[in-house]
């Protein structure tokens, strides 16, 4: 952690300096020729102050940003801020934004000199150059008046002066407040970032400045738990019943009525406690215990039998084999990049879609419907080891977790000694395996399995995790014995090194993450910021970086301990991962190209997060989290929260489906179930 964030937090504990103080922070894009920054300040009670000349080199870039804070200044005062980009001495970029100080505390200033501006001249001085290099109204709104209006985070009335009215069409510059005292309660605490690099994202609470959504997303990562967690009905009394009028935001029923999420029969509502992602299409386990799905109808993903038929134009449900009853009740979920598996509370374990890795038992061929998973029986275990309680599936294999805590898999991989995965060409070769320990005994008392393109893991009662399959990248927390990152795979389960109590897994294409006593550490391929940290990253194949140890996402517990909070939950995505704090804040790190993370840099360049969480709670007030989508930077990800205070779910990054994105797709926009 820097020293300056170090000192942020030590004032947020002691609450020493409540006096009015704004912090800067300016970057450049990856490929700026910007070598030198100089920053300028006027307000209206002590004229122009040069600050700074601003040298830095070499230049600064979305890593290392340039920082400073200002002082002195009244509460509550607008300042004008100019940030000139020099090169080689001379001005490319220029840019002014008017900030409010805070009336108390600490407040952000967050720029970014973007390539699209170089030699852009804004005449109007009420403008200034944007990232898509054309110039936009300067004002970024103005701060909270007094704590209380900062513990509320928005104005519901976007007239009221007291509260902060944030100009949702500036996303290149915002100030946040952060108040000045801890000794507020928590509940006060406002939802604002403590590291740089992020535009303010409006607040999902206010619904009318939430750019609309369509259809929702998916998860290349198997994002279930073999407990699954449901909400107990009615859901404690928080989600909303059917409204005889019209709610914004809310989903029209055939019979007239509203429900804020699903349709339920005779004037009922229903609601997804639990959101599984796949890569064009998602599945929601309903309040009723059934499973709707949503999105592209390629190959049977949404289990309505219908083979393919576009973008479904809402959620539709999923139906049984053979009856084509609905699918219900169903205890877990399960959606992974081309398929969905669930189980039932006698055991049974149903797949729909096109599951590569063929637990249905019938080579290459999609099913539309769920269908029993006959693959994943085992004739020789007996009938009670076919029971199952959870499965997890990508587009490579799937495991379930089967009653009493082992695991079975079924997989069109093998992997080699050098941890290198093989394809596996017939499908009557598939190898289907109880995972067993690297000393030979079967691996029991797994609560939670998850699977990644090569690798799996498990989370055990007792709080260790296991895992198995390739090494290439340190996926099983392990430095190989070539100390290159390429190393020795492994058939049987090992434990990760580091973790225990563990109470939350993650795992995504070639990395894991796992929470436990409020940290969450990473480790795996740990290129575009993906284990949150480069602290004990080494070089390993491909050019790439890896995290053979599991690692601390840096500056999680800051602001964790910022928040008077702990964290509560890890979701990892294909290349992604976000972790949400027990008060409901959210914070991602990896892949940025579509947003997922919530920041909104997006492209093939310069997307990533890198050395920690860099971000601001997209969301806050959240009970879950999920994040996925497809890998390899192919732009099909994105991640979901759900609000605690209505059970609606709130997505950002790519949503499959969506007809009119928003051109800052990392901006939350409430899941409305169809296009």
């Amino acid at each position: 952690m820097s020293p300056r964030w170090t000192a942020l937090a030590l004032m947020l504990v002691a609450g020493c300096d409540v006096s009015p103080r704004l912090y800067l922070t300016v970057r450049t894009e990856s490929g700026s020729t910007v070598d030198q920054i100089r920053v300028q300040v006027y307000s209206p009670t002590r004229g122009d102050a040069d600050l700074t000349d601003g040298a830095v080199t070499p230049a600064i870039d979305p890593a290392h940003p340039f920082e400073m804070r200002l002082l002195g200044r009244v509460g509550g005062e607008r300042v004008r801020v100019t940030v000139d980009g020099l090169t080689a001495g001379v001005r490319r970029i220029h840019q002014e934004w008017v900030a409010s100080m805070p009336s108390e505390g600490a407040g952000y200033l967050q720029i970014v000199l973007w390539n699209n501006c170089q030699d852009v001249v804004c005449v109007d001085p009420n403008t200034t150059c944007s990232s898509t290099g054309t110039c936009v109204p300067n004002n970024v709104g103005t701060l909270p008046m007094t704590a209380v209006d900062a513990g509320l985070g928005f104005c519901a009335d976007s007239t009221t002066g007291a509260c902060r009215v944030v100009d949702a069409s500036v996303t290149d510059a915002a100030v946040n407040d952060l108040g000045g005292s801890s000794d507020r309660p928590a509940a006060d605490v406002p939802d604002v970032p403590l590291v740089p690099d992020v535009p303010v994202v409006v607040d999902a609470a206010d619904a009318s400045a939430v750019v609309d959504a369509a259809d929702v997303p998916a998860d290349a990562v198997g994002d279930v738990v073999a407990d699954a967690p449901g909400d107990a009905p009615p859901d404690a009394g928080r989600c909303p019943g059917p409204s005889t009028s019209l709610v914004a935001d809310w989903r029209a029923c055939a019979d007239g009525t509203w429900c804020p999420t699903l349709c339920g029969p005779a004037g009922t509502c229903l609601h997804a406690q639990q959101l599984s992602l796949g890569r064009d299409f998602a599945c929601a386990l309903r309040s009723d215990r059934g499973v709707s799905c949503f999105g592209w109808r390629d190959d049977g993903h949404l289990g309505d039998n219908v083979a393919d038929g576009g973008v479904a134009p809402g959620p539709v449900e999923v139906l049984r084999a053979v009856t084509h009853f609905p699918f219900r009740p169903v205890a877990t979920l399960a959606s992974g990049y081309e398929g969905s598996c669930a189980t039932d509370p006698d055991g049974g374990l149903s797949c729909w879609g096109s599951i590569n890795s063929d637990p249905f038992g019938s080579p290459y061929a999609p099913v539309y419907v769920a269908t029993p998973a006959s693959r994943l029986l085992r004739a020789d275990a007996g009938a009670a080891a076919n029971l199952f309680e959870g499965a997890s599936t990508h587009s490579t294999q799937t495991c379930a977790v089967v009653r009493g805590g082992s695991v079975r898999c079924s997989s069109w991989i093998r992997v080699l000694a050098d941890g290198s995965p093989e394809v596996i060409s017939n499908p009557a070769d598939y190898p289907v395996t109880d995972i067993v320990r690297v000393d030979g005994t079967l691996l029991t008392g797994v609560v939670e399995v998850r699977v990644g393109s090569s690798h799996a893991c498990g989370r055990l009662g007792d709080g260790t995790v296991w895992c198995w399959g390739s090494n290439r990248y340190a996926q099983l927390g392990a430095t190989p014995p070539d100390g290159d990152g390429g190393g020795v795979g492994s058939s049987a389960a090992r434990a990760v090194p580091g973790i225990s109590a563990a109470t939350s897994l993650g795992v995504g294409d070639v990395f894991s993450c796992a929470l436990m006593g409020g940290d969450v550490r990473c480790w795996g391929d740990a290129s575009n910021g993906r284990v949150g940290s480069y602290s004990a990253a080494a070089d390993c194949l491909d050019g790439n970086s890896c995290a053979p140890v599991p690692t601390s996402v840096a500056g999680l517990a800051e602001l964790a301990a910022a928040y008077h909070s702990t964290v509560a939950q890890v979701a990892v995505g294909a290349e992604e991962a976000c972790a949400r704090l027990a008060h409901g804040e959210v914070w991602c790190w990896g892949l940025n190209d579509v947003g997922q993370i919530g920041l909104p840099t997006t492209g093939a360049d310069a997307v990533s997060s890198r050395g920690g969480v860099q971000g601001m709670p997209v969301f806050t007030g959240a009970d879950d989290i999920v994040t996925g989508g497809g890998g390899g930077g192919e732009g099909h990800s994105w991640t979901c929260a759900r609000r605690a205070s209505d059970c609606t779910w709130w997505c950002w990054g790519y949503v499959p489906g969506e007809t009119a994105p928003p051109a800052d797709r990392g901006t939350p926009r409430l899941l409305r179930w169809g296009p």
